[in-house]
C-alpha cells in the first residue's frame, strides 16, 4: 500500500530523496570545513623544527667555553657589507683552491687562506649551510680532519635531511684513525640513532601530515555519504598517523634543542690524551692519545680542561686547547649547491 502511494504521488518521492542529498551533501560539506579548520590550527600551531632548534641552542652559550677564548665567534652585529665583502673573497680563495689541486701548494696556500676568511665569517648573516660545507671541504682537503668533521656537524645541525652533508660526513669521519686498542674505536665512534629529521626536511613533514589529515577527513565525509565502515577506520586511521607525526616530531625538535644546551658536540682538533682528572699529572683513561676527530659531548670545563663524553659513555679531561666546540647553524640554513667539490 505504502509503495501504491508513492506511485500516486512521485513528487514526495523526489522531495525526500532532495532533502536526503541535501543532509548527506549538507554533512560532508561541514566535516570538510572542520578538516579545513582543523588543518589550519595545526599548521599555526607548528613552528619549523629549524628555526626552534637554532634559536633554543642560540640562547644558551657555554660560558665556560666563552671564558676559556676557545671559540672566536665574530658578533652577531657585523657590518652586512664587510661580512659581503669577506664571503666573496673567501668563497674566490676556496675556487681557486679547488682548481688548482693539481699544484699542492698553490692549492693549499688558497685553502688555507679560504678557510682563515670563513672562519671570520661565522655567526654573521653572510654565513650560511653552503660555506660551511666548503669550509669542511677545505679542511679535509688540508688534512685536518676534526675541523673538517667540526665544519659537517654545523652544516648538519641545520640540514640534517641534506644527503650530500650526510654524505661528506660519513667520508669524513671514515678517515679517522684510531689506534688498534680494544675497544677504543667502539668507544669513539658515534652511533647513529633514528631520526625522522635525517630522512624528512620540514616542507616534506608538513606536506605528509597535510596529505594525512585532509585524507582522512576526507574519509569520515564519504562514510557519511554511504555509511561503510571500512571508510571510518581509513580516515580515523589517517587522523591519528598525521596527529602522531606532529607529536612525535616536535617532541624530537624539543630533545634536539635540550641535548645542543645541555650537552654540545666537540671535536678533537689534534690527538690528544684523556685523562681522568683535571690536570697533567691524572692518569690516562686510554692507553694512547684519542685520534684527531673523535666526537664526543661537552659536560663541563675546568682549569683549561675539557670533561668530555664519548660515544659509549665514558668519559675524561682532555686539554681545552685541542677541542672544537660545534655550535649550530643560526642563520641562512639553505643546503649547499649540487656539485660543490665533486
Amino acid at each position: 500500500m505504502r509503495l501504491m502511494s508513492n506511485c500516486k504521488h512521485p513528487y514526495r518521492v523526489v522531495v525526500a530523496t532532495v532533502r536526503n542529498l541535501t543532509h548527506i551533501r549538507s554533512a560532508a560539506a561541514n566535516i570538510f570545513l572542520l578538516a579545513v579548520l582543523s588543518l589550519l590550527a595545526v599548521l599555526s600551531a607548528g613552528v619549523p623544527w629549524v628555526a626552534e632548534l637554532q634559536a633554543a641552542t642560540q640562547a644558551s652559550p657555554l660560558p665556560a667555553m666563552q671564558a676559556a677564548g676557545e671559540v672566536d665567534k665574530q658578533a652577531t652585529g657585523a657590518d652586512a657589507a664587510w661580512a659581503a665583502g669577506v664571503a666573496a673573497e673567501a668563497d674566490a680563495a676556496w675556487a681557486a683552491g679547488v682548481a688548482a689541486l693539481s699544484d699542492v701548494a698553490t692549492a693549499r696556500r688558497h685553502l688555507r687562506q679560504a678557510v682563515q676568511l670563513y672562519e671570520q665569517l661565522t655567526q654573521t648573516e653572510a654565513w650560511t649551510v653552503e660555506r660551511a660545507y666548503k669550509k669542511a671541504l677545505a679542511y679535509r682537503l688540508l688534512g685536518e680532519r676534526g675541523r673538517a668533521i667540526a665544519a659537517l656537524r654545523q652544516a648538519e645541525s641545520a640540514v640534517p635531511w641534506d644527503p650530500q652533508v650526510r654524505q661528506a660526513l660519513t667520508l669524513a669521519r671514515a678517515e679517522v684513525r684510531y689506534p688498534a686498542v680494544s675497544g677504543l674505536a667502539a668507544a669513539c665512534q658515534p652511533v647513529e640513532r633514528f631520526r625522522l629529521s635525517r630522512h624528512l626536511s620540514p616542507w616534506q613533514w608538513w606536506c605528509v601530515w597535510t596529505i594525512g589529515w585532509i585524507g582522512g577527513w576526507l574519509a569520515i565525509a564519504w562514510y557519511m555519504v554511504n555509511r561503510r565502515r571500512g571508510w571510518l577506520l581509513l580516515g580515523v586511521l589517517l587522523m591519528v598517523s598525521a596527529a602522531s607525526g606532529v607529536v612525535v616530531g616536535h617532541a624530537e625538535r624539543r630533545w634536539l634543542a635540550a641535548e645542543w644546551q645541555r650537552r654540545p658536540p666537540v671535536v678533537l682538533a689534534r690527538d690528544s690524551w684523556m685523562l681522568i682528572g683535571n690536570a697533567a699529572t691524572y692518569p690516562p683513561r686510554w692507553p694512547v692519545p684519542l685520534p684527531e676527530g673523535t666526537e664526543g659531548r661537552y659536560l663541563a670545563a675546568r682549569g683549561g680542561w675539557v670533561l668530555m663524553e664519548l660515544a659509549d659513555g665514558s668519559r675524561g679531561w682532555v686539554e681545552a686547547a685541542a677541542v672544537i666546540m660545534v655550535y649550530p647553524m643560526a642563520v641562512n640554513a639553505s643546503p649547499p649547491v649540487r656539485g660543490d667539490g665533486d
